[in-house]
C-alpha cells in the first residue's frame, strides 16, 4: 500500500513509483506491485513482490529475483524468518526457501509457529514526503540497468531464459570451433 513499508531496526524497505523497490531511499530492484511482505535473516533481506521474491544483502544490495519460472509458488502471501531461514506462507502448507540452492521445500507448521513476521507499517514522515515531492528520486541507477540488460532481467523472466540460451549457444559454437580447428591441424600434420 502507498505510504507503507517494512521497518527493520530503522532500515526501511518499501515500494515507490511504478515498479521500484527502495531500501533507505535508494532504488535497489524492480518489484512489480504489490509489495506484499518482507523479512530479514542474518545477512539477507527478502521482499515478496507481485512478480517474485527479491533478495538483497544486509546493506540493501540486489542479489537476485526468484520467481514462478524458477519454482516460486504463486499462492505465497507472506514471508517469515528465523535465524538464517526464510519461510513462505500461504493458506496451504508452509514452505522453506533454501537460499543456498534457490529451492522451495515443504516444512511443518510447528517450525514456522515461532518465526518472525514483519508487518507493514506507515513510512516515516521524511520518507513519505520524499516519495510525494520528488519524482526524480524514482529512477534506477545506470549500474542496475546495465546489470539487468546483461542478465536478461530487463525483459522479464523470458529475457533471462533467452540470455541463458544465447550464452549456451555461444559456448557450443566456441567448443565446436575449437574442435574443428584442432581436427584440421591434426589432418595437416601439425
Amino acid at each position: 500500500a502507498t505510504g507503507q513499508g517494512f521497518d527493520f531496526a530503522g532500515n526501511w524497505l518499501y515500494q515507490a513509483g511504478d515498479n521500484q523497490l527502495f531500501y533507505n531511499g535508494q532504488a535497489v530492484a524492480n518489484c512489480h506491485p504489490p509489495l506484499m511482505s518482507a523479512t530479514q535473516t542474518q545477512g539477507l533481506f527478502a521482499a515478496l513482490c507481485g512478480d517474485g521474491l527479491v533478495l538483497l544483502t544486509a546493506e540493501g544490495q540486489f542479489i537476485e529475483v526468484f520467481n514462478d519460472i524458477q519454482g516460486l509458488p504463486t499462492h505465497i502471501t507472506q514471508l517469515a524468518s528465523q535465524h538464517k531461514r526464510i519461510f513462505l506462507l500461504s493458506d496451504s502448507e508452509p514452505l522453506e526457501f533454501k537460499v543456498n540452492n534457490f529451492s522451495v521445500e515443504p516444512i511443518d507448521k510447528e517450525t514456522v509457529a515461532t518465526a518472525n513476521i514483519t508487518l507493514a507499517t506507515s513510512l516515516p514522515q521524511q520518507i513519505a514526503a520524499s516519495i510525494n515531492s520528488s519524482e526524480s528520486g524514482l529512477g534506477v541507477s545506470l549500474e542496475t540497468v546495465v546489470i539487468d540488460l546483461h542478465s536478461g532481467r530487463f525483459f522479464g523472466p523470458l529475457g533471462v531464459l533467452f540470455i541463458d540460451l544465447v550464452g549456451l549457444l555461444l559456448c557450443v559454437l566456441a567448443l565446436t570451433g575449437l574442435w574443428g580447428w584442432v581436427s584440421r591441424d591434426r589432418k595437416n600434420g601439425r
